[in-house]
């Protein structure tokens, strides 16, 4: 009997279809969006969930002009929608634990260090790390998954930002946010325009659009 790894299959399906650095492109776009509005008003980033339409948008007709004509277009077998009890449950949990980590934090700062003191140290230090360790989440389980050594890189920068932008003393904690998340927007879009550029090299297109074969 024929042993065909359904899973192994679709893994290397994604590698192909994520070596062309549009996703990075993606991220380091948002995440400059996120650090230009947290730079200017903090409440401002909620607003930037309202940019992920327009930028998906736009992703994916790029790749249907420069990708899909390359390598071709696979469909992935979709997954059932979500229960929204679920969703919920997970949002309000996680929303939960993010609470009450940030409270334990205020609690033990302010009992160590006292209120002024600990309050500096919760947002000039603990906040910029914890934003820091959250935003490297994604990436780990996107290199576990599809076993992408760069999603490792990111999560390592992520993680390096969170302890070393407030080593630089900004005087407002939401700057130091802004230029965590610039930083690292401005990573993730360069190495995207890399992986693209190298990507456009290694698949060109013919006059009819299709491969001519790789380098």
């Amino acid at each position: 009997m024929l042993n065909i790894d359904i899973k192994e299959i679709e893994r290397r399906a994604h590698q192909v279809f994520l070596q062309d650095g549009w996703l990075e492109i993606f991220a380091g776009v948002y995440l400059l969006l996120m650090g230009l509005a947290c730079a200017i008003n903090p409440s401002l980033v909620v607003f930037c969930v309202f940019a992920t339409l327009p930028l998906r948008r736009i992703a994916v007709a790029a790749k249907e002009r420069y990708v899909y004509p390359r390598v071709g277009y696979a469909a992935f077998p979709v997954a059932p929608p979500p229960d929204p009890k679920k969703v919920a449950g997970v949002l309000i949990g996680g929303l939960a634990v993010y609470v009450l980590i940030m409270v334990g934090a205020l609690a033990v700062l302010y009992s160590t260090m006292g209120p002024v003191e600990g309050r500096a140290f919760l947002y000039g230090r603990f906040v910029p790390a914890f934003v820091g360790c959250l935003f490297a989440i994604g990436p780990i389980v996107f290199a576990v998954k599809f076993a992408m050594a760069r999603g490792y890189v990111f999560s390592a920068a992520s993680v390096f930002l969170g302890f070393a932008v407030p080593s630089l003393g900004l005087d407002d904690w939401h700057k130091t946010l802004a230029l965590q998340m610039l930083i690292l927007g401005v990573l993730a879009l360069l190495s995207g325009l890399v992986f693209f550029a190298r990507f456009l090299r290694k698949y060109p297109a013919t006059r009819e659009g299709g491969p001519v074969g790789s380098s």
